[in-house]
């Protein structure tokens, strides 16, 4: 048999050359679908055979490099719900996974806690001794519980992976018998076929793309020539891929039996409901450990039932609740740690605004952990659903079989579960949100710098993709920061960073109060959209859901920054500014465009004059959302 590698190298370049290196396998893969493609244009095979054999050759190609892509799966699960990342925006778009075990498999207590709660309860030397020790038989029997779940889930996915394989290899044999079709004739007529179109592209009564030109010029000339000789040599490579098809073919069929045969040697493989029954046990133990670290932790601290040191102790393990990054928020705002944001903000906080923390405290420690059991619940549901979909499966061929009133009545009960997990967050929203404006009220009352600091630290945690740098913060800094500016430059750069600060400000409130307005929306649709039980859903998205809010006001704030910069600095000075995202700024303006199209009316050209007023647009002190007190307690602040 002779390798894939080896067939495929051979359609790259020709040749057998054993002093270039092996094709990587993703570059196989691309060899591949190369010749298929020559094979479908030749009629050798149709669009849907093709298609099938792309399939079932990507199937192995995944099953083959699984492991990079879980890693690169768990490191993104366990960076958490960090805004700024790409990730986390596509996360508030894409619907729940059904089979998962995230939080299931999350402890409550770490090994690492037992420094919290030696600084939170005051311990003795002989107390954190045992508390340590009460922390690592959590960890280690958490460990224990787990570890059957997670074995299962792999030996769940092999099975999955092998089901996949034994479908794809049903549609190979006896499919795709190209023994008796001459490949070589297969192949030159396609080399013909296509070197034809190729010809048709540059004749065409003498009007055609490539007709000669008195305005063409060498370079153009030389680059179209490149591109055409680089497209000959895909479509040599493409032929010679076709006139290997067989023993591409029976090398594909070699190495899904060789993978399927490494899948049931590993042992014996589960199904949904071994999984969901492990999972059941998993759920049910993690409350039973919790209430037993409990008892202990009471045991060490609490003498003689003291009400002060159980209450203490309950405050203590609250903290502990909430210290834990929140992997399972969904909306803006949910995820602001607010005791952190105040050790961030203020050395020591005023005692109203610790009174008004301590407060709610517990309250908030609840509702956090209510939203991890209601995940847990949604994932119990997502594998009772993933057991009816193997019953289904076993009735029907294939997805596109089952009439859309199966999976609506399969899907009803996991799509109310993520209802559920959903409702919860909106409340830590909404809790959070408030306590955001009642600490700023309370600091107003004693230090309106201070409280401009915990909005835009609270805000900065919460909604980051709102409030993330912007091109108008960075270029001002950096104008402010050139060496050889004049008295009056400096003079007209402060009056137009205020002025475009104070915009700024007022344009991040607005997206942020459209976000609280939208996120419970958004948060839904992909739910309703991809496994929800509605029928009758479309998928509401818009353009702002994946740009961000007030996109458009923040290109117009830096459209109209970039002319009054290019009005106040010199040509030599702009072109020292940081680039607009698109091109749109540094060279551009130090082409006289800042903007990198028309700005439309002049901003005038005397050095000494200042443009800042050009830049707000009667919007710079109120949001103009009409939103009534929470709206005014967010905008209007130094963010």
């Amino acid at each position: 048999m002779i390798p894939l590698a080896t067939l495929l190298l051979v359609a790259s370049v020709g040749v057998v050359d054993d002093a270039q290196p092996e094709p990587s396998p993703r570059e196989q893969l691309h060899a591949f679908g190369g010749g298929l493609k020559a094979a479908v244009q030749s009629g050798v095979m149709s669009r849907e055979e093709a298609w099938s054999l792309w399939e079932a050759a990507s199937l192995v190609y995944r099953m083959e490099h699984a492991d990079d892509g879980k890693a690169r799966e768990t490191s993104k699960e366990d960076s958490g719900n960090v805004e700024a990342t790409a990730w986390y925006r596509a996360r508030r778009l894409t619907p729940p996974r059904a089979r998962t075990i995230e939080q299931a498999i999350e402890p409550e207590f770490l090994t690492r806690d037992a420094l919290l709660l030696e600084s939170l309860l005051d311990l003795e030397d002989e107390q954190m001794v045992i508390v340590d020790m009460v922390l690592q038989d959590y960890a280690d029997t958490f460990e224990q519980l787990t570890a059957p779940l997670k074995d299962a889930l792999t030996r769940w996915r092999e099975a999955e992976r092998a089901r996949d394989l034994q479908a794809a290899m049903q549609r190979l044999d006896g499919s795709f018998d190209l023994g008796g079709v001459d490949l070589d004739a297969a192949a030159r007529t396609f080399l013909k076929q296509d070197s034809g179109r190729s010809a048709g592209k540059g004749s065409g009564g003498g009007n055609g793309a490539l007709a000669p030109q008195k305005a063409a010029d060498s370079a153009n000339q030389q680059k179209a020539q490149a591109a055409e000789d680089k497209r000959a040599q895909q479509r040599e490579r493409q032929a010679i891929g076709l006139q290997t098809m067989n023993e591409q073919l029976a090398s594909l069929r070699e190495r899904m039996q060789g993978r399927l045969a490494v899948i049931e040697s590993a042992g014996e493989l589960v199904d949904s409901a071994d999984v969901h029954r492990l999972l059941q046990q998993v759920a049910a133990q993690r409350a039973l450990l919790r209430a037993d670290v409990e008892e202990m932790l009471g045991t060490i601290v609490v003498f003689n039932d003291d009400r002060v040191q159980a209450a203490t102790l309950k405050e203590a393990l609250a903290r502990l609740d909430l210290s834990r990054p929140a992997t399972q928020a969904r909306y803006g705002g949910e995820h602001i740690p607010l005791e952190q944001v105040i050790a961030q903000v203020m050395e020591t906080a005023p005692g109203q605004v610790t009174d008004a923390l301590d407060s709610t405290l517990l309250e908030r420690a609840a509702l956090s952990r209510a939203r991890a059991q209601a995940a847990i619940d949604r994932e119990l549901e997502g594998w009772r659903f993933m057991i009816e979909r193997e019953d289904i499966m076993g009735v029907h061929r294939d997805d596109d079989s089952v009439e859309l009133e199966v999976w609506v009545e399969a899907l009803s009960a996991y799509g109310q579960a993520w209802r559920r997990q959903l409702a919860t967050s909106l409340q830590i929203r909404d809790r959070t949100l408030e306590q955001v404006d009642l600490i700023e009220a309370l600091l107003e009352a004693v230090d309106q710098a201070q409280a401009q600091q915990w909005h835009a630290a609270a805000m900065q945690r919460g909604f980051a993709l709102e409030m993330r740098p912007r091109w108008v913060e960075r270029a001002l800094d950096a104008a402010l920061g050139l060496a050889d500016l004049e008295i009056e430059q400096v003079e007209a750069l402060l009056l137009l960073q205020s002025h475009v600060l104070e915009e700024l400000a007022a344009i991040r409130a607005r997206a942020i109060e459209r976000r609280i307005e939208r996120d419970p929306q958004v948060t839904a649709s992909p739910m309703e959209s991809f496994w929800g039980d509605r029928r009758k859903v479309e998928r509401p998205w818009t353009k702002e859901d994946w740009a961000g809010f007030e996109h458009e006001a923040h290109d117009a704030l830096a459209d109209r920054t970039a002319s009054d910069l290019a009005a106040i600095l010199t040509t030599e000075q702009l072109g020292r500014l940081p680039a607009r995202r698109g091109n749109r700024g540094g060279e551009a303006a130090a082409k006289g465009n800042p903007s990198g199209k028309s700005s439309g009316k002049s901003s005038g050209k005397n050095t000494g004059k200042s443009p800042g007023k050009s830049s707000g647009n009667g919007q710079s002190k109120s949001s103009g959302n009409g939103q009534g007190k929470r709206s005014a307690g967010r905008s209007g602040k130094g963010s």
